[in-house]
């Protein structure tokens, strides 16, 4: 009988886990789009060409306008690190060879991203799950915090 306590309590351990692996960490981030972008995911490797502007349609059709956070913040150099797997050298150096090569800019920068997501037609941003509100942007993708 002693062999069945121990047994059942991992038992119930290992079931619990999977539920708490799942939880909703403040700090993940959120791929976000605006509701009349036609699209209901997104793969990250999806993310990370319209943030590179290497697609630049949504399957609908209409343009895709990236909306970064402020250079400098945590949240973008999560996201930098997470989505583009990029340093801020590494973005810099590849925003100023393709403006030389395609005459292309960097996507823009706003304080609220969530704001002009659901401003913008065509945008994608992203933004801490803290920081969502429910009805201004469609949630396409979460990256886990850690």
């Amino acid at each position: 009988m002693r062999f069945a306590t121990p047994l059942a309590a991992a038992l119930v351990l290992w079931l619990a886990l999977p539920a708490a692996a799942l939880a909703e960490n403040p700090n993940d981030i959120l791929i976000v789009a605006n509701a009349a972008a036609g699209a209901d995911r997104l793969s990250l490797a999806e993310v990370r060409d319209m943030f590179l502007k290497k697609r630049t349609s949504w399957p609908a059709g209409a343009k895709v306008v990236p909306v970064n956070v402020t250079d400098g913040s945590g949240l973008r150099k999560d996201f930098r690190a997470k989505v583009l797997g990029m340093t801020s050298e590494q973005e810099k150096s590849y925003w100023q060879e393709r403006k030389i090569k395609a005459g292309e800019s960097t996507p823009s920068e706003f304080g609220d991203t969530l704001r002009a997501v659901f401003k913008l037609r065509g945008a994608i941003g992203y933004v801490y799950r803290s920081q969502f509100k429910e009805g201004t942007a469609k949630v396409l993708l979460v990256i886990p915090a850690g």
